[in-house]
Order: structure tokens, then C-alpha cells, then sequence
């Protein structure tokens, strides 16, 4: 079907990092605008008006209820921070590393982990010299402690957590993604997921996985149900005017479905003639 499209881009290199679950807010990153302590970190109303700036920093993830953001600052030097910043009042609370060095700016927000555990974070971290692991970060400065094996070799983004806790989808950076428990416990090959599949989020009932087929144009989004693995192909993401456009990408879906938020590389080359000259 013809989806309705606003421009939500504030600069020229807008990442969106999270969508609300009702799709009526976007949090992104924006490249040219930064200082010492990261990007700007902007909230937005996806019905256009002007956004607001909450931080510097990288935005890694957003509470449910839309009240914090866990925010990662200083991401390119030793001393980086992780931190829990209200979105409107309140106090900002810093979660202790342990001498962890978070990597690629992705993360999950943990209302509970596994059964009726701590409230945390799920991020991508590194310790010393090892490769990057997921983490839970525990929000009662407990711990942090690795879900998945030092001998992983992790894709940049496309790691999930179910809303109630219960699963996460790991995105190796080579095969098809995999399922872990809080414990550790997996790698458990998941049905009918594919390597060239990116996770994207679960469905609001939990039986379904959105994933996204890379490198093609237009974006494949592909929706597979968790049980069966059976998929099927659910839309497909394009701008209104594609010329130039290289790659579709953060893709970001709504609880239901409804709204989708996504980023688009375009390269254009302008050609012209010179006549006259002597």
C-alpha cells in the first residue's frame, strides 16, 4: 500500500535510534551537531513539530513509558559513561561498568530479565581486548554480567529482547541469528530466519519477528513467526523519489505496525556542460 511520508531529518545525518511503541515519538542521533561528550540526542513527535534536545552522547535506549533514556557519553574516548537521563524532571543516575567499553551504540531496554528479574539493559560492550559481547546491565548497580560467548563475533545492531524478557535474538556477524537466555544459555537456532536477515523488532503480541533483508532496494521488510518460522514479506521501504538512494536503513516499527521510521543514504552526482569556452 502507499504509506504517507514526513521528513523527520533535523540536519543532514539524522539516526533514528528509537520509536515509540505507539509511533508517536522518534529519538535519533544527529552526526553534525556534537561536542566532547557525543552527538545530539533530539526527541521528536513523528507528526513533524520541532524537536527537543536531550543530551550529548550516543542514545542506546528508551524506557518503555517514554520517561528515561539510557545514554551512553563520550562514546570515542577511554572514560566513556553510561547513563540513565530523565526525559522531562528527574535525576540523572550513572550505571557502574565494571570496565566495560560499550561498542556500536545498540541496546534494549529490560523491563524484567528472564523471570521476574532486575529491570537493566541489554548492550554491546567489550572488556580489554576481547571481542564485543552482549551485556545485561543491571539498573540496581548490580554486576554486569555476558549473555553471550567471548567467541561470538557480533553484527553491529539487530539484537533483540521480547517485551516480556522471556527471549533474546542475537545477530552474529556471520549466519542467521540465534536465541539466547539471560543465563547465557544458546546458542538455539531460530526457524526460518535467514543470515541476510536483520531482527528488527518483536510484534506487540510477541509471536512475531519483523526482520529486514539487507542490501536490497527497496528494503525488504519480512515478518516470521516464531514458533513455525514461517515469513512472509510484510512491506516494502523506499522514498518517494529514489534517485540516488544507496542503502535504506534503521528501520524502526511501531508495537502494531503501523508507523514506521527509517533512515535512506542518497549519493547524487551533478553533471553539466560548459559551452564557449576559449
Amino acid at each position: 500500500p502507499n504509506l504517507e511520508e514526513t521528513n523527520l531529518s533535523w540536519r543532514d545525518w539524522s539516526t533514528p535510534r528509537y520509536l515509540s511503541n505507539d509511533g508517536s515519538m522518534v529519538i535519533f542521533d544527529e552526526g553534525n551537531e556534537y561536542n566532547e561528550d557525543g552527538y545530539a540526542i533530539y526527541q521528536r513527535n513523528t507528526d513533524g513539530s520541532a524537536p527537543q534536545l536531550l543530551a550529548y552522547g550516543v542514545a542506546i535506549a528508551v524506557a518503555p513509558n517514554l520517561g528515561r533514556v539510557a545514554v551512553y557519553q563520550r562514546p570515542f574516548q577511554d572514560d566513556g559513561e553510561l547513563l540513565i537521563l530523565p526525559t522531562g524532571a528527574g535525576n540523572t543516575v550513572k550505571l557502574p561498568l565494571g570496565g566495560l567499553q560499550l561498542t556500536y551504540g545498540t541496546g534494549s531496554w529490560v523491563t524484567s530479565a528472564g523471570d521476574n528479574g532486575p529491570e537493566g539493559l541489554l548492550v554491546a560492550a567489550s572488556q580489554g581486548d576481547e571481542v564485543a559481547r552482549l551485556y545485561f546491565v543491571p539498573l540496581d548497580d548490580s554486576v554486569p554480567h555476558a549473555v553471550t560467548p567471548a567467541q561470538m563475533h557480533l553484527a553491529h545492531n539487530g539484537h533483540l529482547v521480547s517485551d516480556d524478557g522471556q527471549r533474546i535474538i542475537v545477530n552474529p556477524a556471520d549466519g542467521a541469528p540465534v536465541e539466547f537466555a539471560f543465563d547465557g544459555t544458546g546458542p538455539t537456532p531460530l526457524p526460518g530466519f535467514e543470515p541476510s536477515d536483520l531482527p528488527l523488532r518483536f510484534d506487540q503480541d510477541g509471536t512475531h519477528v519483523y526482520v529486514q533483508r539487507m542490501n536490497t532496494l527497496p528494503a525488504q521488510i519480512f515478518r516470521i513467526a516464531a514458533g513455525t518460522g514461517e515469513r512472509e514479506l510484510w512491506r516494502e521501504l523506499s522514498p518517494a523519489d529514489p534517485a540516488g538512494i544507496t542503502a535504506v536503513d534503521r528501520v524502526k516499527i511501531s508495537a502494531d505496525g503501523s508507523v514506521l521510521v527509517y533512515s535512506n543514504r542518497r549519493h547524487l552526482v551533478t553533471l553539466e556542460i560548459v559551452e564557449g569556452l576559449r
